[in-house]
């Protein structure tokens, strides 16, 4: 049974073994509402991926789900970790082929985003997460007078690519597990963000990493497509995605660090919009 720091999202992961300790399967299961909506999103979309499998990744297989009372319990495939890439340039090279693999080229949209149903679910979510969302639904209304009708460009995400949910491979395809925050019709680049925002966590104090994300991501986000104009606006988008969610999923109350986000997202969300309008006068 895996167990990790505390957060909102926590599940237990149980692995299951033959009497030779080789590894069967493993079993996500989920004991209240946020987890057990996300282990039944996860093998949603596990199902979607297998019928259109993403080129160069690999994901796990879903053996079953089995509810019982107020459990729900994912039964994966195990995936065998590859040999990963040698040197930072190779593991930044193979990083990206995976993201634009996941934001699936042939599922791709351009629009105004604004008026894209990120933009809106965003607002919405806002609206419905209470006084402490106040202050990022005002830099949301910001952006989207400022800059809502630039187009972007709209493709699925993964959705919680960090480094622990993804290994690299040197050669073949990379393994990517944990896709119970997969979606579609977001902008593209936020899966490069996020891994980059928590592979900086590991090494860095919270608000120091989302202070310097746009900068650490901008060759990266750049070879995927954006213009440089793109890349203020879209690290905003990520830093509001992440402040709604943490504020849906209660991050706080759970005890997790990341839930305080006054004291290191809305900063760096405050200064990176500034900018983004700034950018754009």
């Amino acid at each position: 049974m895996r167990l990790g720091p505390p957060r909102a999202n926590w599940k237990p992961v149980a692995q299951v073994t033959d009497r030779a300790g080789r590894v069967l399967a493993f079993v996500k299961i989920g004991h209240d509402e946020l987890t057990s909506t996300l282990v039944r999103h996860e093998s949603d979309a596990l199902h979607l991926l297998a019928e259109r499998p993403l080129a160069d990744v690999r994901v796990p297989e879903v053996r079953g789900t089995v509810q019982q009372d107020d459990l729900v319990a994912l039964v994966l495939s195990p995936l065998e970790a590859p040999e990963p890439p040698a040197g930072d340039a190779a593991t930044r090279r193979v990083l990206l082929d995976v993201v634009s693999a996941i934001a699936a080229p042939d599922r791709r949209a351009r629009q105004p985003w604004g008026a894209s149903a990120f933009a809106g679910g965003l607002a919405r979510r806002l609206a419905a997460a209470g006084a402490r969302a106040l202050p990022a639904a005002q830099l949301l209304r910001r952006l989207m007078d400022e800059r809502g009708g630039e187009e972007l460009t709209f493709a699925p995400w993964h959705g919680d690519l960090n480094p622990g949910n993804v290994r690299l491979a040197a050669r073949g395809p990379s393994v990517v597990w944990d896709w119970e925050r997969y979606s579609e019709g977001v902008p593209l680049g936020l899966d490069l963000l996020h891994h980059d925002l928590t592979s900086a966590m590991d090494v860095q104090p919270p608000v120091a990493a989302a202070a310097s994300l746009a900068s650490r991501s901008r060759a990266g986000l750049e070879s995927l497509g954006l213009t440089s104009s793109d890349v203020l606006l879209v690290t905003a988008l990520h830093l509001l995605e992440l402040v709604t969610r943490y504020l849906e999923d209660r991050q706080d109350q759970a005890g997790s660090p990341l839930g305080r986000i006054e004291e290191w997202a809305l900063p760096a969300l405050e200064t990176t919009v500034r900018e983004a309008v700034e950018e754009h006068r």
